[in-house]
């Protein structure tokens, strides 16, 4: 989908494949909710994506109260050290190496973070869980909704706990889905320490 402006007549069934950079919006009918535009589109047109049924599911279940456990993978993972001076949400990344039964590969990525926050001396609580990114931009929003109710006050307390702050995100579309879809303070691992001195790690 490209807006009338730039060349091109919007296609309504492109839809389910934009997205949501947003470049279209001034030209755009005033009010249009692209996002949930985009969502429903994707949902009725049931669009595949590599890693949408893991997600959706994992989402799904968690908001119908299942606990995912996704905080505690960090626990086993060498070198990491936790406490209250941050608040760190890696996201399910780490779901799937035991969802693939393989050695741990995607974890790596909020395993790495977490080091990067020890060496800019911070002690970071983490809490596990999932964004619902993929279940908004999928159409599912009530199950996104039940998701929410569960993970924002999950978040606020962890704020509340360590003296506010955003959340700090190993990925980019967890840290839009906090910010943007929930409501919470969020940004990207990258934002945060932007400008920091990375030292030798928490002060003792």
């Amino acid at each position: 989908m490209r807006p009338r402006a730039l060349g091109c007549e919007c296609d309504p069934s492109g839809a389910a494949d934009c997205t949501s950079c947003r470049i279209c919006e001034p030209h755009c009918p005033p009010r249009l909710d692209l996002a949930r535009v985009v969502a429903t589109s994707r949902r009725l047109g049931g669009v595949p994506t590599s890693h949408q049924g893991l997600f959706t599911a994992t989402a799904t279940l968690e908001a119908l109260g299942a606990p995912s456990a996704l905080g505690e993978w960090h626990a086993t993972r060498p070198g990491v050290e936790t406490g209250d001076d941050a608040v760190f949400f890696p996201g399910t990344a780490a779901l799937m190496d035991p969802f693939f039964d393989r050695e741990p590969e995607y974890a790596v990525g909020p395993h790495a973070a977490l080091l990067l926050l020890n060496a800019a001396g911070l002690r970071p609580r983490v809490v596990g869980g999932t964004s619902g990114h993929d279940l908004w931009y999928q159409g599912y929003f009530e199950e996104f909704r039940a998701l929410s109710e569960r993970l924002v006050p999950l978040l606020e307390d962890a704020l509340e706990a360590t003296n506010g702050g955003p959340v700090i995100c190993h990925s980019a579309e967890d840290a839009h889905a906090l910010r943007d879809l929930h409501g919470i303070n969020a940004v990207h691992l990258s934002q945060f320490l932007e400008g920091t001195d990375l030292g030798e790690g928490p002060a003792e």
